[in-house]
C-alpha cells in the first residue's frame, strides 16, 4: 500500500481535492467521498464496496481492472470518466452528468436513470440489467454490447448508434429516436424497427 494523499483509515473522506494521483491494489469499504474532486487520477486493481461518491467531480479519471460493488455515484459530474476491464455491480449513477466510457466491463444492476450522459461509449458491455430510463444518451455509442431484452423508456437516444450489438427484444418506449442507427450486425427486432419508423 503506497503513501497517498488520502487517509483510507478514515470513513469520512468528503470534500477532498485529489489531483495527479494513482491508487493501486487497495480494498476500500464504507467510505464517503461525497463532494470530492478527482482530477487526472487513476484507480487500478481496486476493490470498492458500499461507498458513496455523491456529487463528486471526476475530471480525466480512469478506473482500470477494478471492482465496484454497491456504491453510489448519484449526482456526480464526469468529464472524461473511463471504466476499463472492470466490474460494476448494484450501483447507482442516477442524475450523473458527463460522458462516460465503459470498455470490456461487466455491469450488473446499474441505475443510470435521470442521468445526462450524452456522448458516452459502451464497448463490449452487458447492459441487460441496467436502468437507462429518463436519461439523455444523445450521440452515445453501443458497440459489441448486449442489450437483449432491455427496456428503455422516456430517454433521448437521438444520434445514438449500435454496432455489432445484441439488441434482440430491446424495447424503447416514449423516447426520442431521431437519427438512431443500427449496423447490419445488430439484430434489431421488427417491433423496434417499426417504433423508429413511427418516431422519425
Amino acid at each position: 500500500q503506497q503513501d497517498s494523499t488520502i487517509d483510507f483509515s478514515q470513513d469520512d473522506l468528503t470534500g477532498l481535492i485529489i489531483s495527479g494521483e494513482t491508487f493501486r491494489n487497495l480494498s476500500i469499504n464504507e467510505k464517503d467521498f461525497s463532494g470530492s474532486v478527482f482530477k487526472n487520477t487513476i484507480f487500478e486493481d481496486m476493490n470498492i464496496t458500499n461507498s458513496k461518491f455523491h456529487g463528486v467531480q471526476f475530471y480525466n479519471v480512469t478506473f482500470k481492472n477494478s471492482n465496484i460493488i454497491n456504491s453510489d455515484f448519484s449526482g456526480s459530474k464526469m468529464v472524461k470518466f473511463d471504466f476499463l476491464e472492470g466490474s460494476l455491480e448494484n450501483s447507482e449513477f442516477k442524475h450523473t452528468n458527463g460522458a462516460i466510457s465503459f470498455n470490456d466491463s461487466f455491469l450488473h444492476n446499474i441505475n443510470f436513470s435521470y442521468s445526462s450522459i450524452s456522448g458516452s461509449l459502451f464497448n463490449n458491455v452487458d447492459l441487460r440489467t441496467s436502468n437507462l430510463d429518463h436519461s439523455s444518451l444523445f450521440d452515445s455509442k453501443f458497440i459489441n454490447s448486449n442489450l437483449n431484452g432491455l427496456s428503455i423508456s422516456d430517454s433521448d437516444l437521438q444520434n445514438a448508434s449500435f454496432g455489432n450489438s445484441d439488441v434482440g427484444k430491446l424495447k424503447i418506449d416514449n423516447s426520442l429516436l431521431q437519427h438512431i442507427t443500427f449496423d447490419e450486425n445488430s439484430n434489431m427486432p421488427d417491433s423496434l424497427r417499426y417504433q423508429i419508423y413511427l418516431a422519425t
